[in-house]
């Protein structure tokens, strides 16, 4: 059995989350059932695989959903920009968190 995370909506009256997803290369279907959880609930991190997404168009559906939901990836480097292709997202880490845009200041990468 499984639930959608707009329909956790209904349960619990989430103001404020951090969400580490581990559904092994089916993320993109999570967050297809997640608009409005995003769209409602202020999501400051979160951490995701993404090793089977790297290249993919499932990859693609996931960093544009991300963006639009206004969380950035932080990766070695710092913060990443949208990358302009699929390719973009080939030498990711396998594992990548998430941040809201507005927290980014406040996290060090040492």
């Amino acid at each position: 059995m499984s639930i959608l995370l707009d329909d956790l909506l209904g349960i619990y009256p989430f103001k404020k989350v951090m969400i580490k997803i581990d559904v092994e290369a089916f993320e993109a279907n999570v967050f297809r059932g997640g608009e409005q959880f995003f769209s409602k609930v202020q999501v400051d991190y979160l951490l995701m695989e993404f090793k089977y997404h790297r290249g993919r168009n499932s990859g693609q559906f996931v960093v544009d959903f991300l963006y639009r939901h206004n969380m950035v990836p932080v990766l070695k480097a710092g913060i990443e920009r949208k990358p302009s292709s699929l390719q973009g997202t080939n030498a990711w880490p396998e594992d990548v968190l998430w941040v809201r845009k507005e927290l980014w200041s406040k996290i060090s990468l040492r």
